[in-house]
This record gives structure tokens, C-alpha cells and sequence, in this order.
């Protein structure tokens, strides 16, 4: 391996063709043999539901034949040290992978001394594996406490120790969305990935892109990735109008549907992670109709379960052809009407409703079918010798069971626009700008994000948001504002909240 200004040329050993790695010079992303190759790939958590860490051999290479069939061609494994075995079989089957020490949310003084040890362990255990490209320093380690000159001090000498132990590698970093880019952090390792989660956090997941963009356009030398990405999914919860924060099967495969077009037109993305592969065990969870579990995974925590989301991403990476019908756990419909969504990587997909043709359409990855129910029927999905089938049927009432938090379909927002605006008063209507700049109206703001916060405890006073994230959201409408915090925010809230700024008069 050498490096020059370009990027990093990595010679992998003999079982993995020349490389080359993004760095100051190399916009274009990851490049094979001087051709763009994007790595597109997951994350992982060395953990499955009934054993914990205990996973055997045969566990591991069960998880990794699943991200082979999906065709990902890089793990991130994170957020430690995984057992040896797993990179034994990340070199036999060609995957890349981003290796990384617990250096993770918070910056603990009494720890640094352990985080220096663990990078070195990481490093001499594992220097001879080829698939690994790049060690990870940290992960969104201003999350708590933010920013200061002892993490800056701390990253640039595990940077150091990096290089003096391992020559041939490049660094990296994980960082939080609410870091700002031109941040000390983004230049202290080689290349650098933010974790992004617009459209399940905040926002719509169109403002990834935009958020892309503006990186891009303020630093055009440099390559950019996405170390984590996602949503969460219950595949108990289905619906036909998809919205964020619903844990929905439906949503999350929507939100991956739109990452992958994003990636499409943005070839200077250097890496994108999903997070999550598998569900995971995760103590301080108690959502989307799980206790103490994270369910960003593209498959469930036992591993029975493919959901939606992963064939959109076959779609898109492997070469095996497939048809696969998505919604089939949304047996159900309350609608005479519904869509018929297929995802493959053949050209033309033929539909047949009860053995009968329906429609022939050709396409690119995704196929969307529009057919009549009236009571039980097989739809089926044909590209040459390839094929699927699912059972759907019409019901007169809406199955309460697809539904994650009851509140959340209470609200309509389109009532909510025709809340009563008080002309030359303040209302949930305004920005968040506007409202700050007066000090009775921002003070009811503050108190009510305060009450709407506080199920979230602790981690939602430490965490800090970048100057150019703040800007972001106190140019939305505070209507648009609570709209985004799904499930935190209730009918009553939005017309109390609104009740007390009517009370404002405005200033000039």
C-alpha cells in the first residue's frame, strides 16, 4: 500500500484486486483500478437475540452469507472489536472492512488511557488482515459534552498511534449530524463520514442529500461518507400512507428506497453503512412496540426475517436475479384500491391477480402496480423463470394491529392548518426564528420544548447541535417544528402551545 496525493493505493494480498481509497484528492469517491466503485454496505453488531455476544461460527457466517446475498461489499463493525473469526471470513469473502474501537457519545477523562490500549490491541491483532481499509478513531463522541479541545487533543494522538503502528491504513471518523463540518474533528483523520438520520430523527429524508450537497459545495476536494444511516421497523406495523416515526415496514422501506437514489447522483460519496444489518439489543429502547430493541435492522434479531428493506438493497447491489413482492405482512387492506410494490433486478416485471394477467411494465429496481380488492387474492410477480406471491385481502375496517402508537393517527395535521391564526400574534405557524426573537414568545417555546423533551431525560440537554443544523431547524415553521418529533407531540400540545402564543402580540 502507498499513499499519494491523490488517495491510497491498497494492495490487499491475493485475494483482493487493487484498490484505491478516497482522501484530499479524490472527490470522486472509492475508486477499483481507477474506475469508480461505490461501497455500499452495513453495519454490524456482533449480537443475536437468545445468545448475545455468545454467537458461534456457524452464527457468523450465517450473518455474513446474508450480507453477501444482499450485495454489500463492505461492514462496518461496530462499535469494537469483533471476534477473530469474523474477519477471517471478511477476507475470504471480499468484503472491506471499517474496524474501530468503543470510543463512542462521550468523552470519559478517566478513560483514555484504555481507548489507546484498544486501538493498539485493534491494530497489532489485525494488521494482516486484507479486508480491513480504515480504523475507526470514534463514533459521534461529541454527542454528550460536545466539542472541546481535550476530544481534539485525544483524536490527533490515536491518529498518531494509527499511523505509527500501521503505515499502510487509512483513518476515519464517525460523527454525529449535529457536528458542524467545518469542525477540527473532520481534519485530523484521513477521510471522514458523518452519521446522517435525516428522515427518521429529523426532517425528511430528502434533506440527506441537501446536507450532501452543501458539504460538497463547501469543501469540493474532499470525500464525504455516511457511516450510518436508517430507520426503525417493526414488521407487525404496516400502512399504505407511510409516514416518519411510524416504525412501519412500509416507512422503512420508503426511507432506503430514496438513500439509494440519493447515492445514484452523488458519486463523491465515498462510503454509505446502513444501521443497522440486524436488530440489536439495545437496553434503553422502549418503542415501535419492542422493549430493548433497536430495530433499524434490514433483518429481524433472530435472523427469521428479510424485511422489505433488504431486497430494495439487493436490488440495487447484487447480481442474482429475484423478484420480491414487499408488503406481504400487510395481509389486510382497508382500501378497494392498493399498491403492489415489487423490487428486482431484472427489466420487466408481469403481475397476476388471482392467475390473471394484469400489467407488464419494465423498470429500474422498483415496480409499482396499481390493482382493485374486493376479498382474498394471490398476486403474483413474474420475470421470465423468476417469481413471487403474496396473499392479500380486503377489509372494511382498518386492522388496528398494523398500527405502532394510536396517538400518532389521532393527528391530523391537516386540521391542524386551520387552527385559528390570530392576525398580528405569534402562532405555531411562525418559525422558530421569529418566535425566538421575542422574549415572551420564546420563553413559551422553551418551556414547552422542555415538557415535550423530557421523556427523552438527560440526552436531550447534552446534546449539541451544529450552528449550521440550528440554523436549519429555527427556519421551519414550529408547526413543522412538533410535526417532526412524531410521537413526543399530541393533538392537545400543538393547540395548547399555539393557545399561548396567540397570546403574543408581535412587535415591529
Amino acid at each position: 500500500m502507498r499513499k499519494n496525493t491523490g488517495g491510497i493505493f491498497l494492495f490487499l494480498g491475493t485475494n483482493l484486486p487493487l484498490k484505491h481509497a478516497p482522501g484530499s484528492g479524490a472527490p470522486r469517491g472509492f475508486l477499483l483500478n481507477g474506475r469508480e466503485y461505490p461501497l455500499i454496505g452495513v453495519s454490524r453488531h456482533q449480537d443475536r437475540f437468545g445468545v448475545g455476544s455468545a454467537i458461534t461460527k456457524e452464527m457468523h457466517r450465517e450473518d455474513l452469507e446474508m450480507i453477501f446475498e444482499m450485495g454489500a461489499n463492505t461492514i462496518r463493525l461496530a462499535h469494537y472489536q469483533h471476534d477473530q473469526y469474523v474477519y477471517d471470513l471478511c477476507d475470504e469473502m471480499g468484503f472491506l472492512v471499517w474496524a474501530e474501537i468503543p470510543y463512542i457519545s462521550e468523552h470519559m477523562e478517566e478513560a483514555v488511557d484504555n481507548i489507546f490500549t484498544q486501538m493498539t490491541e485493534l491494530i497489532v491483532q489485525n494488521y494482516n488482515h486484507p479486508s480491513i481499509y480504515c480504523w475507526g478513531l470514534s463514533n459521534e463522541i461529541t454527542v454528550v459534552g460536545g466539542e472541546t479541545e481535550e476530544i481534539i487533543d485525544v483524536h490527533r494522538k490515536l491518529n498518531e498511534l494509527c499511523h505509527r503502528l500501521d503505515a499502510t491504513r487509512v483513518t476515519t471518523i464517525a460523527n454525529l449530524f449535529t457536528l458542524d463540518t467545518d469542525s477540527e474533528l473532520n481534519r485530523i483523520p484521513d477521510v471522514r463520514a458523518y452519521n446522517l438520520y435525516f428522515g427518521w430523527y429529523v426532517g425528511d429524508y430528502s434533506e440527506t442529500g441537501k446536507w450532501l450537497d452543501e458539504f460538497h459545495r463547501k469543501y469540493p476536494s474532499l470525500g464525504i461518507g455516511i457511516s450510518e444511516y436508517g430507520a426503525d421497523a417493526n414488521v407487525q406495523f404496516q400502512t399504505s400512507s407511510p409516514i416518519r416515526g411510524d416504525y412501519s415496514e412500509s416507512y422503512q422501506a420508503l426511507y432506503h428506497e430514496n438513500m439509494l437514489k440519493m447515492r445514484e447522483t452523488r458519486p463523491y460519496i465515498w462510503v454509505m453503512y446502513v444501521w443497522n444489518m440486524f436488530d440489536f439489543a439495545s437496553d434503553a429502547r422502549d418503542e415501535g412496540g419492542k422493549k430493548g430493541i433497536n430495530q433499524k435492522g434490514l433483518v429481524s434479531f433472530d435472523r427469521k426475517i428479510k424485511k422489505d428493506a433488504f431486497y430494495i438493497y439487493k436490488a440495487y447491489l447484487s447480481r442474482e436475479p429475484f423478484v420480491h413482492i414487499s408488503g406481504r405482512r400487510y395481509r389486510k387492506r382497508n382500501e378497494s384500491r392498493t399498491e403492489v410494490k415489487i423490487y428486482s433486478n431484472l427489466k420487466e416485471i408481469s403481475l397476476y391477480v388471482d392467475g390473471m394477467f394484469v400489467e407488464r411494465k419494465e423498470g429500474n429496481k422498483v415496480f409499482v402496480f396499481d390493482i382493485e380488492i374486493s376479498g382474498v387474492h394471490t398476486v403474483k410477480a413474474v420475470s421470465g423463470p423468476y417469481w413471487d406471491e403474496i396473499e392479500i385481502e380486503y377489509s372494511e375496517i382498518s386492522n388496528e394491529e398494523y398500527v405502532c402508537d394510536k396517538r400518532m393517527e389521532i393527528i391530523n395535521w391537516f386540521e391542524i392548518d386551520l387552527i385559528e391564526r390570530k392576525e398580528g400574534y405569534y402562532s405555531v405557524f411562525d418559525s422558530v426564528y421569529e418566535i425566538k426573537k421575542n422574549e415572551a414568545s420564546r420563553n413559551i417555546y422553551e418551556n414547552w420544548m422542555a415538557k415535550i423533551l423530557a421523556p427523552l431525560g438527560g440526552i436531550a440537554k447534552e446534546t449539541k447541535l451544529s450552528d449550521d443544523l440550528q440554523e436549519r431547524l429555527d427556519k421551519m415553521t414550529l408547526k413543522d417544528h412538533l410535526k417532526m418529533m412524531g410521537r413526543l407531540v399530541s393533538e392537545e400540545t400543538i393547540y395548547n402551545l399555539n393557545e399561548e402564543l396567540n397570546k403574543i402580540k408581535k412587535t415591529i
